[in-house]
């Protein structure tokens, strides 16, 4: 199992050093310069090719790639040009919230979507089953920011449940119920995608699992049914679902940008897109940076789990 982990990790190396590559060649496309828009719409040439030498901006750009990378590895993500501030001090508590909201996301989609997928595969075509579907689908074609936006709509504006922004009252105490009374509706509106992703797959899963012969050799045994379900072709479906799921958890630290931006979210997504607007290259390469890492590092856990489970992959 060791080996394995290794190997996995050993491989994951190269993907990172490629999306390091693709962050940093993907922001040196976009149109507009950097100095220019530091300096405003008065900046003289010599200003701005002042301000370009400071920043570097006047290397080449293998360079450039190679003075960021090489200050990357060693733990310096730059300053903030807007704000002039260590990016690392920037970003990590901001990262540290949206994993608040993205681990809060997928507890709701795991702890709903698992047993509704389960019931839905032992029931199959039953009314709970029809009824799951219709909502697995609306749930994965609604825009994240569409629901976000109905969901503050409904129980912030008229009903007046939740706050509508931040992520504590200013007349609050900052405690956990507090925090938890902002989270709810974010939470909800981005666990919508992952609940439908994570239903419809435990759902087939355990649906392939329960027509194999053992299943029926068990039930004819005269095994009880929960013993049936969740002894033995519960664990059997599990790695297609574990590995989903991580790919899930994944995707929840980019996709929380719209939520976090709708419900004022202090997390990294807001920070992300305030970075954008103000053109701030070294907040935008490191947020991206840093959900790049964990949704690799996500997805890599997730890996050993399903080799873990599955023992036939460790053998490859």
């Amino acid at each position: 199992m060791g080996k394995y982990a290794l190997n996995r990790l050993i491989a994951v190396l190269p993907i990172l050093f490629g999306v390091s590559i693709v962050i940093f060649l993907f922001l040196q496309l976009v149109p507009g310069d950097v100095a220019a828009t530091l300096l405003g719409p008065r900046a003289t040439a010599e200003k701005v090719a002042a301000i370009r030498a400071e920043l570097g901006l006047d290397r080449p750009i293998h360079e450039q790639y190679w003075s960021w990378l090489t200050s990357m590895l060693q733990g310096d993500m730059g300053r903030s040009i807007a704000l002039q501030v260590p990016v690392a001090d920037l970003v990590l508590p901001k990262f540290l919230n949206t994993l608040i909201l993205a681990g809060a996301s997928l507890l709701i989609a795991i702890a709903i979507g698992l047993p509704l997928g389960i019931l839905s595969a032992v029931r199959q075509y039953s009314f709970v089953d029809r009824i799951s579907t219709v909502f697995a689908v609306i749930g994965a074609a609604a825009p994240t920011f569409w629901l976000a936006l109905v969901l503050m709509y409904i129980f912030a504006l008229e009903l007046r449940w939740f706050p509508t922004s931040g992520m504590t009252s200013i007349r609050g105490d900052g405690g956990p119920l507090d925090l938890l009374h902002h989270l709810v509706l974010p939470a909800v509106a981005t666990a919508a995608i992952p609940l439908a992703v994570i239903t419809r797959l435990v759902r087939s899963s355990m649906l392939e699992v329960i027509r194999r012969d053992y299943i029926t050799a068990l039930r004819a045994k005269g095994m009880p049914q929960a013993n049936v379900i969740y002894k033995h072709a519960l664990r059997n479906a599990l790695p297609p679902i574990v590995s989903i799921t991580g790919l899930q958890a994944g995707f929840l630290l980019g996709g929380t940008l719209f939520t976090e931006v709708i419900f004022s979210w202090p997390g990294i997504g807001l920070q992300l897109y305030n970075a954008i607007l103000a053109r701030d290259v070294p907040v935008v390469q490191g947020a991206m940076l840093f959900i790049a890492f964990f949704f690799v590092l996500l997805n890599l856990l997730a890996d050993i789990i399903v080799a873990y489970l599955n023992p036939k992959l460790r053998a490859h």
